[in-house]
């Protein structure tokens, strides 16, 4: 199996990933490029393990995420194997059998125009509870973004194609980040299909390097500075409407009047934000602000219709206005990103 290379990211691996190694030389995989990410002196010995078996290993002491590591690798491949069709990277925490990265190569071998994901199982018992959550949410964020179903978003387990190398190399990220965001590119292009693989987390993923928080916002960064920026401009509504109702006090409609006021600045507040620390955008102002007041308008309406059709199943009014503001909020994101502060 020498027209394919097998990419391995590791940090700070066990015994585990020397026995990989060799059971996927007797499957016949040749030629095999272990990314050292950093891991500490300690664990050259499983590094030099490998490189006996006939692995090729890059190493630095620094640790720079497994983005980084996956673009090392892919740039050493590029360079080094001209007569290869494409890369599969897996993790070297025992995940992925070599079984199933066979399976990956017999379909890639098949048909190489897309990249091939081996997806897991990941709503099954074996999955731990952080990991079925993940998965659901990262699954939808990432339908709503390109409009392809995708059953595993965070395996490791990937075909990828030599004619995507570039696109590989030039996606941005260093982390956890990087394979979701190289993800969204290929699905956009509705370049990906799936093979389905035995699903296996080894003491309930405990090994895992993700970092919950901080690699959650990474991934989901743009969501999550919409969100920031969404209560804020709830505060500023709210402070506004309070500071004028006190200097219109007395004056014919002040509650209506301090309404508008404090809409109309939180509003320009909440665009700004959008438009220009958020989405980045540097398209046409005027059709920005036109298309942002209508959604604003459509969702005001959406949101009493909707809070009034749930309350005849639902006669609890604040549970009906939540759900209904919540799911808006969420359309809303999509909407903006898509369409509004769309970057060509």
């Amino acid at each position: 199996m020498n027209d394919v290379a097998l990419l391995i990211p590791s940090l700070e691996p066990t015994s585990r990933l020397v026995k990989l190694v060799k059971e996927l030389k007797e499957k016949g995989f040749e030629k095999i490029v272990i990314v050292n990410d950093g891991s500490d002196i300690t664990y050259d010995k499983y590094f030099d393990a490998c490189k006996k078996e006939g692995c090729h290993i890059i190493s630095y002491r620094i640790n720079k995420g497994k983005g980084h590591a996956l673009k090392k690798g892919i740039e050493y491949i590029k360079k080094n194997y001209k007569d290869i069709f494409g890369i599969i990277t897996l993790d070297s925490d025992g995940q992925h059998t070599p079984k199933d990265v066979a399976k990956i190569y017999r379909a890639f071998q098949k048909d190489d125009s897309k990249m091939v994901l081996g997806v897991r199982n990941v709503m099954s018992n074996e999955a731990p509870l952080r990991s079925r959550f993940g998965n659901t949410f990262s699954a939808w964020y990432f339908f709503m973004q390109t409009g392809v179903k995708c059953s595993d978003t965070q395996t490791g387990l990937r075909a990828i194609p030599v004619e995507f190398f570039d696109l590989a190399l030039k996606t941005e990220g260093d982390r956890f980040e990087y394979e979701m965001h190289f993800l969204l590119k290929m699905g956009k292009m509705k370049k990906i299909r799936e093979i389905k693989t035995a699903t296996i987390y080894e003491n309930s993923n405990k090994g895992s390097h993700f970092k919950t928080f901080r690699d959650s916002y990474l991934i989901y960064k743009d969501f999550f500075k919409y969100s920031i920026v969404a209560l804020i401009s709830a505060f500023l509504d709210l402070f506004t409407f309070y500071i004028f109702t006190i200097i219109l006090q007395g004056s014919t409609m002040y509650i209506a009047l301090s309404t508008i006021i404090a809409r109309l600045l939180s509003g320009i507040f909440n665009f700004s934000l959008n438009r220009n620390y958020i989405f980045k955008s540097k398209n046409n102002l005027t059709r920005e602000i036109i298309l942002y007041t209508m959604l604003f308008l459509i969702n005001m309406l959406c949101s009493s219709f909707f809070v009034t059709l749930l309350s005849t199943i639902n006669p609890t009014l604040l549970e009906c206005k939540i759900i209904v503001d919540f799911t808006l909020f969420i359309i809303g994101f999509f909407v903006q990103k898509k369409f509004i502060f769309r970057n060509k």
